[in-house]
């Protein structure tokens, strides 16, 4: 999903360059924002796999909600 959003942001960034299209290139900061924000989540999903340890109780179960809180500021 990360390299589909990230293959439309270049998409759209090419095409806002090539017709002068303003548009597009607002269009392509959100997907900015949406690929990141995939990415985010995706790196927070395999710190919150990790299984916990004496040190981390709870693992990395934070990184979910760390990574969410993140996305919301961003967006």
């Amino acid at each position: 999903m990360v390299g589909i959003t990230a293959a439309i942001l270049v998409a759209e960034v090419i095409g806002a360059w090539w017709t002068n299209s303003l548009a597009l290139l607002v269009d392509a900061g959100y997907m900015l924002t949406a690929a990141s924000g995939l990415l985010m989540a995706l790196i927070a999903t395999n710190l919150a796999l990790r299984p916990p340890t004496p040190e981390r109780t709870w693992g990395w179960r934070r990184a979910e909600v760390l990574a969410a809180g993140a996305q919301a500021a961003v967006l």
